[in-house]
Formats: structure tokens, sequence, C-alpha cells
């Protein structure tokens, strides 16, 4: 390849780097999204309190989400204690989420090869 080749291939790589980072940080953001509309609407409610403290944290600049609630006692109601069954409210969102975001991540990668 000469020097021009190779410098166009170069600018057309990083080009690709940027529309794929773009890309999947906007799949990211929106399965977060999911994530966090399916626990509120399928954790338990009380008060309301854990449905409300439900809350989205972005990280690695687009590139990974924290879905979690803020209450203290989310743990125990997703995983049960002695006297409560789990309720998995927090993981059932993850597993209904995840194919559509495997499904769209994937798309992604093929749309820039």
């Amino acid at each position: 390849m000469a020097g021009a080749e190779l410098r166009a291939l170069a600018s057309d790589l990083n080009t690709a780097q940027r529309t794929v980072r773009t890309r999947a940080s906007q799949v990211v953001r929106s399965s977060g999204l999911a994530i966090q509309n399916h626990a509120r609407a399928n954790a338990p409610v009380d008060t309301g309190a854990l449905r409300a403290s439900m809350h989205m944290r972005e990280g690695s600049g687009g590139m990974s989400v924290e879905v979690a609630p803020a209450v203290s006692y989310a743990h125990f109601l997703e995983h049960g204690t002695v006297y409560i069954e789990p309720m998995m409210f927090m993981q059932s969102a993850l597993e209904a989420v995840a194919p559509s975001f495997e499904q769209a991540m994937a798309q992604v990668g093929r749309n820039v090869l």
C-alpha cells in the first residue's frame, strides 16, 4: 500500500471507531433506560419509595450504565429473606432487556463492517 492509501485507511478506521462508539453508547443508554422502566414497573409497591428511588448512572464515557434503586431495603426485596420470597424485579428487568441489547449491539457491528 502506498502512503496515501494507508492514510485513507487510517482515516476510515478512525471514522468507524467514532461511529461505533457513538452508536454503541446510544444502545447502552437506551437499554439502561429500558431496564430502569421495566424494574420500576415490576418492583413491589407499598409506599412507592422503591420505584421512585430507581435511578440510572452512566459511566465509561457512555459505554456503561448502572441501574439501581437507592432505598436500603431493595436488596432484601430482590433476593428475599427468611420471611419473604425473592421478588427479582431487577434481575427480571435485565433478562427482559438483554436480548434486544445484544441484537442492537450486533447491528452496530454489522453496520460498520
